[in-house]
């Protein structure tokens, strides 16, 4: 599915610290600081929760998204 998940939840593997922020680029990833992420409608922890994603599923990022504190990651899983 779809939907936005925080990005202190998830571990992307091929990511480097030298990276632009703000990046559209698509990187793939892994559940790994959690057993359970609610994926979310909106990048915002009061909002509709769509699904969960388990530790160990991979997912694919499209946009990262900061609001307020917390950097969110728009994503579809497998």
């Amino acid at each position: 599915g779809t939907g936005f998940i925080n990005m202190a939840d998830f571990t992307t593997p091929s990511e480097s610290s030298s990276g632009s922020s703000g990046s559209t680029a698509k990187k793939t990833g892994v559940i790994a600081n959690a057993d359970s992420v609610n994926v979310r409608d909106y990048p915002n922890a009061g909002s509709t929760k769509v699904g969960t994603l388990k530790r160990g599923e991979e997912v694919t990022i499209y946009e990262q998204v900061t609001k307020g504190a917390k950097e969110w990651a728009r994503i579809t899983s497998r």
